[in-house]
């Protein structure tokens, strides 16, 4: 029996293997190997599985380094020729796997709006000249030792991307419209609030801590004018004490849950009138999956470290094409 891996360290990777297994290799031999290095991760990425079944499901931390670099070794022995490989995690170690692994085909696994990034990259061939591998900085050492123990990223240049975005680009993409997930959708009332879902914005991004605020401050006084009730999914990596500070500060409700979004809505037993974001990528997937009112808020650049602006100006751009209603 063929046998086919996916590679994944993120909730909403998980998603997408699930979608790419049903559409690629539902009969076949199909093994999953979650890397991760917060628990919450772990835990999220486990109950998105849940949804589908595997072949085996692996679990490894991905730090202290020397273990995981015998991990990969061991792997190469079980694993050393598959059919497709799925791959989500393209960071540290792995590529030393990835260089050695042998398949006939390898599709990568999107992960939000940075795949749009990436595409960007990989489409110009320089993504191997500015991805951080163990090192924080390319230097001439940092670049042998990266050749020399097979850390180089280029094999992703020979990669399909398995993506829901429509995007204008001469890298093989394969559409993903959730048609799995469309399945386990039943006919779900609405109702009238708004859920807005955060992003991990406040680490870097935001010049302040408080210039977050000002945007967030925003955002709730439009929900209090329209008279629709305004709770905030908080994403995994926010600040949950800073966040609860900010619920009583400006008068909103936090909301956290188990699952990612597009599978929590499958518990809720409604789907909310309204989602609203930033930048998470997140709208795009229930835009295709849930019938709702979608909307983004723009960010004031100047709010934004200057290395950011591009990213998020990007983000925008291609909210707006996915026809997501702009708020300024």
């Amino acid at each position: 029996m063929l046998i086919n891996l996916f590679l994944i360290r993120s909730p909403l990777q998980a998603l997408n293997a699930i979608e790419a297994k049903e559409k690629f290799s539902k009969n076949e031999k199909n093994i999953i190997i979650v890397f991760y290095r917060r628990e919450i991760d772990k835990e999220l990425i486990l109950n998105t599985l849940k949804y589908s079944t595997w072949s085996n499901i692996i679990i490894k931390k991905l730090k202290p380094h020397y273990q995981l670099f015998k991990y990969l070794n061991n792997l190469l022995k079980e694993f050393p020729l598959v059919n497709y490989c799925f791959i989500g995690d393209y960071s540290t170690l792995i590529n030393y796997y990835m260089n050695r692994l042998k398949y006939k085909h390898l599709v990568i696994l999107e992960d939000g709006t940075a795949t749009l990034r990436t595409i960007k990259l990989l489409e110009n061939k320089s993504y191997h000249k500015i991805k951080k591998t163990v090192y924080k900085e390319n230097t001439f050492f940092s670049t042998f030792f990266i050749n020399l123990i097979g850390l180089d990223t280029r094999y992703l240049y020979d990669a399909s991307f398995f993506t829901i975005y429509q995007l204008d680009t001469k890298i093989p993409l394969i559409q993903n419209n959730y048609a799995y997930l469309k399945k386990l959708i039943k006919q779900i009332p609405k109702k009238r609030i708004t859920f807005f879902i955060g992003s991990n914005l406040i680490e870097g991004i935001f010049v302040t801590k408080e210039l977050f605020e000002l945007e967030l401050q925003k955002v709730v006084n439009y929900y209090k004018n329209q008279n629709i009730e305004f709770i905030y999914i908080l994403h995994r990596k926010e600040d949950v004490k800073y966040m609860t500070y900010l619920e009583e500060k400006l008068g909103f409700k936090c909301l956290k849950f188990n699952n990612i979004i597009e599978i929590e809505f499958l518990n809720l037993g409604y789907i909310p009138s309204e989602v609203s974001t930033f930048i998470s990528s997140a709208i795009t997937t229930l835009k295709i999956l849930y019938p709702s009112k979608y909307t983004f808020f723009k960010l004031d650049t100047q709010n934004i470290n200057t290395k950011f602006q591009d990213s998020i100006k990007y983000v925008e751009t291609q909210f707006i094409e996915e026809e997501i209603t702009l708020l300024n």
